[in-house]
């Protein structure tokens, strides 16, 4: 008999142990399967590797859970914005617009958890950094898209780190073709 099936399953530690051991497991062979079928689809030509002539541009999607929702307000989003645009992404920034409750009537605020919260939309030189913070659902979606190639990881880690969250899905580096005839 092994060791796991010798536990004391009386003890809640050990369960908790086990079932995340199961989950990371189950999380690795979904993410090795998940670089099989990419890679494949590139093969195919089904998709475009991030080294093709004819990508127009990248995408980077984010999805955050568990973040502190105190940084979810205009002044921290602006820090954000200025921090990944300026010293991660290296893109100039223009127009800065922001969608939320500021300035609305208490009767015509938004309740719904799914759309409680603030959202901003950064264009950049190159495109747009979008951002959708749901307050009581503590999390945050990102969304970067540019013509000029960047750093999807340090985009991530900076994402956690400013709004002090983990990643609910791993970012995803899509690249976008010009010729979609």
């Amino acid at each position: 008999m092994d060791d796991q099936a010798n536990m004391d399953l009386d003890n809640p530690f050990d369960e908790v142990r086990a079932a995340l051991s199961q989950a990371a497991n189950k999380l690795m062979d979904a993410e090795r399967d998940y670089r099989i079928l990419i890679n494949r689809c590139v093969a195919a030509g089904m998709w475009e590797s991030e080294n093709s002539g004819d990508v127009y541009g990248r995408e980077c999607v984010v999805d955050l859970c568990n973040c502190n929702p105190g940084r979810f307000h205009r002044e921290s989003l602006k820090e954000f914005f200025e921090t990944l645009c300026d010293n991660i992404l290296e893109m100039e920034r223009h127009d800065l617009h922001f969608w939320d409750d500021v300035g609305v009537l208490p009767d015509e605020r938004q309740v719904d958890p799914k759309k409680k919260g603030t959202s901003a939309v950064q264009f950049i030189m190159y495109s747009t950094v979008v951002v959708h913070c749901l307050d009581d659902l503590r999390t945050v979606f990102l969304n970067v898209f540019s013509c000029k190639d960047f750093d999807a990881d340090a985009v991530e880690r900076f994402a956690c780190e400013h709004f002090e969250g983990n990643i609910y899905t791993t970012t995803r580096k899509i690249p976008r073709k010009t010729d979609l005839g």
